[in-house]
């Protein structure tokens, strides 16, 4: 799916550069659509046992309310309307009374912790925290799997599932970055400031990489946009090798995490600002390296639900 840069910087614009863990809403609507479309042409069978169990989720009723009113839905489009929805509720979640952020929050990432070469012995990393993506996706498919789990907790569970195999396959959920600049680590890029060529405002690294696929609500744009990058050759499931990969923490550590250091860091060579008033400019080609390099995560994500709901519904 490429976009010109005039594109891509609209598309950025309706992005919000604000502390946060995870591909935007529509991005992880992206990789529920991938895996619908994945399990229709190689597991169709597992698509209604799917819906069957999500019909007991607790944001059914608002997920048919978002259906009857979206003018790019009809009722057709249901069941690949819910893998999207599903597939983003763990971030709407987090705006319900009942979400405990302690908990929570942290099940989106794991920082393995990055020093670029040439810092001074004066910093220091730190481990990940002991709660993170890797400890909360076992958990989640352990409920899935419980006899004695309730449908709705079932359900709860496969939501999550679905969000955090997206979430494990952004560069920024698998890195932290450690310098002078940042004794105490960059929350995954949250405190780099940077900007980007023919736009003056300050992005946040982390709200750079959440939003560079896509950034339209719309069911019939990420429709489209699923079906674009799917025809595309080198977004093929021949094209990803490491498919042949189901443990989560190489996706995270030997995937996510190198892709963040040269990618997202270049390495440690790429200069960004501790506040929003020194944010300096990414480098040439930085945009569409980035941008080719998120597309592929996010197609990968995609294939990886399909494949692991495949193998249980």
């Amino acid at each position: 799916m490429r976009r010109p840069a005039a594109a891509l910087l609209l598309a950025l614009a309706t992005a919000f550069p604000t502390p946060a863990r995870a591909w935007n809403k529509p991005g992880h609507m992206l990789t529920g659509a991938i895996a619908y479309y994945q399990l229709r042409d190689r597991d169709p069978a597992a698509i209604p046992a799917i819906i069957a169990l999500l019909q007991h989720h607790r944001a059914w009723p608002m997920w048919m309310d978002s259906l009857a009113h979206d003018p790019t839905a009809g009722p057709q489009d249901r069941d690949l309307f819910v893998f999207m929805y599903a597939a983003r509720f763990p971030d709407d979640f987090k705006g319900m009374p009942d979400y405990d952020k302690a908990r929570y929050d942290p099940q989106h990432y794991v920082d393995f912790p990055f020093k670029p070469a040439g810092q001074p012995s004066s910093v220091h990393t730190q481990p990940p925290e002991p709660v993170n993506v890797l400890e909360a996706l076992p958990e989640h498919l352990r409920v899935l799997h419980d006899p004695h789990a309730s449908l709705e907790a079932k359900a709860f569970a496969l939501s999550f599932v679905f969000h955090l195999v997206g979430d494990v396959h952004q560069p920024l959920h698998a890195a932290q970055l450690f310098t002078t600049d940042y004794p105490t680590g960059d929350a995954g890029g949250n405190l780099v400031w940077v900007t980007v060529p023919g736009n003056a405002r300050p992005w946040r690294l982390h709200g750079l990489w959440d939003g560079m696929v896509i950034n339209s609500y719309s069911f019939g744009r990420i429709d489209a946009a699923a079906r674009t990058l799917l025809s595309e050759p080198a977004m093929r499931r021949a094209a990803f090798p490491q498919l042949a990969d189901h443990d989560p923490r190489h996706w995270a550590r030997n995937e996510s995490y190198v892709l963040a250091v040269r990618r997202a860091y270049l390495n440690g060579a790429l200069q960004g600002g501790t506040s929003e008033a020194t944010a300096k400019p990414v480098p040439p080609g930085y945009m569409s390296a980035a941008q080719a390099t998120a597309d592929g995560r996010i197609v990968l994500a995609g294939y990886r639900i399909s494949d692991l709901l495949g193998a249980r519904f």
